[in-house]
């Protein structure tokens, strides 16, 4: 099965204050790098907070500009995978006073969208990592039933008669050949044995679709092994190979659904963030170089576990984030001021060596083998697989992992591609 590979997009990055003129003169840029690189297909962030800034009352640029948007993606040939997210404040305030209101303006917002766009869009994810229990750090929105310990929010678990209700919405509003995708975050928690608890990825996923049955259609992997496991290299995949192996057993939740890769890719920061004292990356070097042969790398391996997959389920999508670099800080420093360079092109413009490994695979032509040399990945990972082996010895985490072994100076002029091949 040939994937269809896609960029992600999100208006916030396209124009941080939505202008409406630079807002489409950002489009524009955007669209013709998509048709330089070749991909058939994007992933747009539709933001409910934006769509609807308060219960009931449309913003009608905002409506707009997607008419606009999933028009010209049309007519350029591009696929739109779209992401159903960003709760306003006042849906953010239902939440907390009533599930049930919640799940109401939820249910009403789907179904305009859905009577808008809902012929427009190929696959529609419901919420964004909805196991993300960090998602907050970034200010994003999180769907946990909340303990308060002190002026602390503690998620406790989940709220999963919620949860399928998002799901189940969506299959009621949109047509019934659009695929309805979950896309659960492969890489929280590696150290710990977390077997059997919402807090690992893979039990969560699992009683989602139990629960949630046809509602979804597509289980939409984000993993991000370099950036946010750091050390443990391109080619660690054991959450997608664990995902094929439950998909090709008959009587799992798995079975039939599709598989692909909502959200990959590689920070080309050229320093690692902190967090307080602690460094949280090894001091390898780290750049656009280095972002480059990841990408070589990784991206035939990926394509590679997802052409295996069993029958039955939609084509797969591996969708790369992010076209561009974030045009302001997104976390402010830190641990998440990484965040800001996940771009293919950067804030002037410029196309990062990346950039060409990605064209050239759409295109099928050849680049040139990335240089791996097999290290030790960090401590934590290592005494993850160790106590995962002894408490679930059927998934234990990879314990030879590879990691990049190429420089990575950041300091790439202009245009310049140092992987001229690619």
């Amino acid at each position: 099965m040939r994937p269809t590979w896609s960029v992600n997009l999100n208006p916030a990055r396209l124009c941080p204050d939505r202008e409406p003129e630079r807002l489409r003169a950002r489009q524009a840029e955007a669209f013709d790098a998509l048709e330089e690189l070749g991909v058939g297909g994007v992933r747009l962030d539709v933001d409910w907070a934006w769509l609807e800034p308060a219960r009931g009352q449309a913003d009608a640029a905002a409506w707009a500009w997607y008419e606009g948007f999933l028009a010209e993606a049309a007519s350029r040939g591009l696929a739109v995978y779209g992401l159903l997210y960003h709760p306003p404040p006042w849906a953010r305030g239902l939440w907390e006073a009533s599930p049930v209101a919640f799940l109401a303006g939820w249910e009403a917002w789907v179904g305009r969208v859905a009577r808008a766009w809902g012929g427009g869009l190929a696959v529609v994810q419901v919420w964004n990592e909805p196991n993300n229990y960090m998602a907050a750090l970034k200010g994003d929105a999180m769907l946990f039933d909340m303990r308060r310990v002190g002026r602390l929010g503690v998620p406790v678990g989940v709220p999963w008669e919620v949860l399928v209700g998002l799901f189940r919405a969506v299959r009621a509003a949109f047509p019934p050949g659009t695929p309805i995708a979950c896309n659960p975050l492969a890489n929280l928690l590696p150290p710990l044995p977390s077997v059997g608890c919402w807090l690992d990825w893979l039990p969560f996923t699992e009683r989602l679709l139990r629960e949630a049955g046809d509602a979804i259609d597509v289980v939409a992997l984000d993993h991000y092994p370099d950036t946010w496991h750091p050390g443990t290299g391109p080619l660690e995949w054991s959450c997608l190979e664990e995902a094929l192996a439950r998909q090709r057993t008959p009587g799992s939740p798995w079975h039939g659904k599709g598989l692909a890769v909502a959200e990959l890719g590689y920070a080309s920061a050229p320093a690692g963030p902190r967090l307080g004292p602690w460094r949280w990356f090894p001091a390898a070097p780290r750049g656009e170089d280095t972002m480059a042969a990841w990408y070589a790398a990784a991206l035939p391996q990926v394509a590679g576990l997802l052409a295996g997959q069993a029958g039955g389920g939609p084509a797969p999508w591996i969708n790369v984030y992010e076209l561009f670099d974030a045009p302001r800080p997104v976390g402010g420093g830190g641990l998440l001021a990484i965040e800001d360079h996940f771009g293919l092109v950067r804030r002037d413009g410029g196309r990062k060596a990346a950039y060409g490994v990605l064209r050239a695979i759409t295109r099928g032509e050849p680049i040139a083998p990335p240089s791996l040399a097999r290290v030790r990945a960090p401590r934590y990972w290592r005494w993850g697989g160790w106590l995962r082996g002894l408490v679930a010895p059927d998934r234990p985490l990879a314990r030879d992992t590879w990691v990049l072994a190429a420089g990575g100076s950041s300091e790439v002029p202009g245009d310049a591609e140092p992987y001229a091949n690619f």
